[in-house]
């Protein structure tokens, strides 16, 4: 890992974007990573499919919190419908720069997402 990216992530991790309680969210998805305790809660809120405002809140280390506070940033603005795409982007970009242990750490926030289901209506 190249000290750029390093010091990018010590960054987020020190002042993570979009970090915090969101009033009004329409949506809120819990995750947590069993190796390390780590854990985030997003909420977000959608309307007509696109994702309006964002916050998260975290518990764990610098990998878990910067990758929330990174991933955080591609995502406000965006329609929920590309999501799959933001994914596919997210983890070629990021995917074997760290060890596998720590891949979980960095991809908890990516995985918690992939929990949130909207229906068509909201799509």
């Amino acid at each position: 890992m190249n000290s750029l990216y390093r010091e990018e992530i010590l960054d987020h991790y020190q002042h993570p974007h979009h970090y915090g309680e969101l009033e009004n969210f329409t949506h809120e998805i819990k995750g947590y990573n069993r190796s390390c305790g780590d854990e985030i809660i997003w909420q977000l809120r959608i309307e007509q499919g696109q994702i309006i405002d964002l916050r998260f809140q975290a518990r764990g280390c610098v990998l878990s919190i910067a990758g929330a506070s990174m991933l955080s940033e591609k995502l406000k603005g965006r329609f929920w419908r590309e999501w799959p795409q933001i994914k596919e982007e997210w983890e070629k970009e990021h995917r074997g720069r760290f060890n596998p242990a720590r891949e979980r750490c960095w991809f908890l926030a990516s995985r918690t997402l992939d929990k949130l289901k909207l229906d068509h209506a909201q799509n």
